[in-house]
């Protein structure tokens, strides 16, 4: 089967594995193939829920360019709706 089939022009990786990171060599490792596959098949990849600074530094280090969490910007609230 060839994956570049599929209708995706992203890949995001689950804040689960960005949460433990810096700690846990076998989600270091999951990430550091998502990137690698994504690197493959010409897909952007996001990280989701990144919240230190170590993370963005392994993020980058494994080739990352794009992430979304608490440590670039709080989540913002909704504007009320206009009725």
């Amino acid at each position: 089967m060839d994956l570049r089939r599929f209708p995706v022009d992203s890949l995001r990786i689950d804040q689960s594995l960005i949460n433990n990171l810096l700690s846990d060599r076998v989600r270091h490792d999951a990430v550091d193939l998502i990137l690698t596959l994504a690197v493959k098949l010409n897909q952007k990849v996001v990280a989701e829920g990144v919240e230190k600074a170590g993370q963005v530094e392994r993020l980058m280090a494994l080739g990352g360019k794009f992430g979304q969490g608490h440590f670039f910007r709080s989540p913002l609230k909704l504007p009320e709706p206009m009725i």
